[in-house]
This record gives structure tokens, C-alpha cells and sequence, in this order.
């Protein structure tokens, strides 16, 4: 498997809604300025799912930070396959805190909610990482992200990836 490999995002979200550039900045990462990845191959976010899972299988942690097109739609084609994933992180929600995009809706739940209700009731082991606490949170430089490749965003394998601080 190549080591650094891009899965392009389905082509819109199941529900479309607008972007939100007013809440991450034109880039999507808040205006960090990170370099553009090298030397990654681009498959469809399908394969790379399918592939990372047949390599973990219950070691692969996904973790979502955008809305959960993508996951959606691998449950809705694949669940057989999904249900090998050993969890499922999600930025997504708002607890005690006030929405970003309305006083009640976190962008991510926000931008495709069908998505959003489909992984959340799918049975799989998910946590949800809301944005109470995400607001706290701030990126490392030398964190290596994942860079929205499609409208409904994208997911990346990168070796040595750090964490957040």
C-alpha cells in the first residue's frame, strides 16, 4: 500500500448545504497555512476505506473531523466491511455550547445531517467529540491533516501523523 494516499470525497453531500468559510476560513482549516501534501496518490475515498480497514481491521480508528458523507456512504454500500472498523471518532454536535452555524447546529451535523443520523444510529462504535470540546483545542504545526480534496471533503493516510494538543 502506498504511504501517502488521498481519498477523494463523494460529489456532494446527501442533503446539500452551504460551506462554512465563515466559521474555518476559506481553506476549511481555519487559515492555518499548511503545505500542500507531496507525493500522494488520489483514490476514491471507497478504495482507501476499504483498503485501511482490510489492513487494521479493529486496530483502524477513523476519525471524522467534517461532515460524515463519506461514512455514510460506505455503511450504505459496504456495511459488512464498516462494521470490521475498530471505532469512529466525530467532531460533531454541540452540547452545552451554542452551534456555529445556528445557536443549535454544529456545522458537521449541520452540512449533511441524513449522513449524520445514518452513522450515528448505525451501531458501530462511535464517540463524539462535540464542539464544546473541540473549541478548546488547537492544532500542533507539525500535525499533518486531512485536506478536503472534494465539495463533500476527503480523508488521508499518512504515516507519523501526530495528535491534538
Amino acid at each position: 500500500m502506498a504511504a501517502n494516499r488521498q481519498g477523494a470525497g463523494t460529489e456532494r453531500p446527501i442533503r446539500a448545504l452551504e460551506h462554512a468559510q465563515h466559521v474555518h476560513g476559506h481553506d476549511g482549516l481555519g487559515g492555518i497555512s499548511a503545505p500542500e501534501p507531496a507525493n500522494v496518490d488520489i483514490v476514491r475515498y471507497d478504495q482507501l476505506y476499504a483498503d485501511l480497514i482490510q489492513e487494521y481491521e479493529a486496530e483502524l480508528a477513523v476519525v471524522a473531523i467534517g461532515p460524515l458523507t463519506n461514512l455514510a456512504a460506505m455503511l450504505a454500500s459496504k456495511p459488512d466491511l464498516m462494521r470490521r472498523v475498530g471505532k469512529i471518532v466525530i467532531m460533531g454536535g454541540a452540547v452545552w455550547k451554542p452551534g456555529n452555524v445556528t445557536p443549535h447546529a454544529e456545522f458537521n451535523f449541520y452540512r449533511d445531517p441524513v449522513a449524520a443520523a445514518e452513522v450515528l444510529s448505525s451501531g458501530l462504535p462511535v464517540t463524539i467529540v462535540p464542539l464544546d470540546v473541540t473549541s478548546r483545542c488547537r492544532w500542533m504545526n507539525r500535525t499533518r491533516l486531512i485536506w478536503p480534496a472534494a465539495p463533500a471533503g476527503a480523508m488521508t493516510s499518512w504515516p507519523n501523523s501526530s495528535a491534538l494538543v
